[in-house]
């Protein structure tokens, strides 16, 4: 699985890859700048013009962090129920040594400090030792072509859904609005659980627990991975445990999704749960979440003051493992 692989050329997959979700493709020209991430997006015709706006100027931030050349193509649609919620295709299966392979290729080929970290001596993927219980991975679509397994396309990457019947805050620059929800910061989250910030943690997929990447940053202390622990006391980091970035959120006492944030940082966009007159914003491990999962960080980047957002939980239907992280009001 090594080398990277941008708009076209040879599927690099997994033994047996199966795709576990097909989603429809989006009506737009297929577009692959030099360093340039491009979120497309297609709107249902229940979404409103300051909705559309507010979730391009997500898009937008998020074009300005990563400059892998692909297209995520994002499907914006409405309901009536929960806060926001996110679908994402995922593929497999792929072995442990694929995936570290893969995230260790990126990084050679697009380094950063927080990559170099994760790859080299002592980092989380440093490690040759499988932590996983049954060595059955899964991978995003999106993120199969940031880590160069599939060639660039505009097949959709995922959906986005939010609840139209809620008040919402949509301008960028007056985010804290009583009685609204942040909608950048909504959008902000389900954004990045489509580029592959979604755990799989030991769930049944196709008949046998499964993990995704991102679980191979999840920590209950040095060197101790909480792979399947989806509880109290897990946290986020790169350096195989030494460095608690962040805690993860207790989905056993609190619900919500196990991969988002704890409440620690109101303001981040991350979180497991938000409120209305909360605003958010990117931080530094936020940006660092994606970085590491096999997305390019953009050199000399200007990293925002803390602060994001807020989520839902997972539901796994059947073969067809829908990936539905629903946000939580507060």
């Amino acid at each position: 699985m090594s080398g990277r692989r941008r708009c076209g050329g040879p599927i690099a997959r997994g033994p047996a890859s199966t795709s576990l979700l097909l989603a429809g493709a989006a009506a737009l020209a297929l577009s692959c700048p030099a360093d340039a991430l491009t979120i497309n997006s297609t709107f249902d015709a229940s979404v409103t013009q300051p909705a559309r706006d507010a979730f391009n100027f997500a898009a937008a931030e998020f074009q300005a962090l990563y400059t892998d050349p692909i297209n995520v193509n994002i499907t914006v649609n409405t309901n009536t129920t929960g806060l926001g919620g996110s679908s994402t295709p995922i593929f497999g299966v792929f072995s442990y040594v694929q995936v570290r392979t893969n995230l260790i290729n990126d990084n050679t080929a697009h380094p950063s400090a927080d990559g170099n970290t994760s790859v080299g001596p002592g980092g989380s993927i440093n490690t040759a030792i499988d932590p996983s219980t049954t060595g059955r991975y899964f991978i995003p679509r999106a993120q199969e072509k940031a880590l160069g397994i599939i060639p660039n396309d505009l097949t959709t990457d995922g959906t986005f859904t939010y609840n139209r019947n809620l008040i919402y805050a949509f301008d960028p620059n007056n985010r804290m609005v009583a009685g609204a929800f942040d909608f950048i910061g909504v959008a902000e989250h389900e954004i990045s659980e489509i580029m592959g910030r979604i755990p799989g943690l030991g769930a049944n997929i196709g008949g046998s627990a499964a993990f995704l990447p991102y679980d191979l940053f999840r920590y209950t202390g040095a060197n101790t991975r909480g792979v399947t622990n989806t509880g109290a006391g897990t946290f986020f980091s790169i350096n195989d445990g030494t460095t608690n970035l962040h805690g993860f959120n207790d989905a056993n006492t609190f619900g919500g999704d196990p991969q988002d944030w704890d409440a620690s940082n109101p303001s981040d966009p991350y979180n497991a749960f938000t409120g209305t007159n909360q605003g958010h914003a990117i931080t530094s491990y936020d940006i660092t979440t994606l970085d590491v999962i096999g997305y390019d960080l953009r050199q000399a980047v200007e990293i925002p003051e803390p602060g994001t957002l807020a989520l839902l939980g997972i539901s796994l239907l059947g073969l067809a493992v829908l990936r539905r992280l629903r946000r939580r009001r507060t």
